[in-house]
């Protein structure tokens, strides 16, 4: 009659544990993530073309807000090297924060 009970069990756990109890090997699978391959993940020709294409695009908008910013710059270190008045500086100041917004 025992060995009626051993025949479906794979493992030792599986025999001692009662019914409706865990088993100790089954909650140890339940906590380790999911198995996954070892081969190492390789974009397709057409996914890899995609990325360097949105890499292209995102280095020319950052090439240009960085020479915008620069020119800028100079442009505001003249400006504040000679005499202004208050309606001058202020106008800089909004250019400023207007450049600071499209940087974001």
């Amino acid at each position: 009659m025992e060995n009626a009970s051993l025949e479906g069990a794979e493992t030792v756990a599986d025999v001692v544990t009662e019914p409706g109890e865990q088993n100790p090997n089954e909650a140890e699978e339940d906590q380790q993530a999911p198995r996954r391959s070892s081969r190492e993940s390789r974009p397709t020709e057409r996914m890899a073309l995609y990325m360097q294409t949105e890499f292209e695009k995102g280095e020319k908008k950052l090439s240009s807000v960085y020479n915008d910013w620069q020119f800028n710059v100079k442009k505001l270190r003249n400006f504040l090297r000679t005499d202004s008045d208050h309606t001058d500086i202020a106008e800089t100041s909004d250019t400023v924060k207007n450049y600071e917004q499209r940087a974001q």
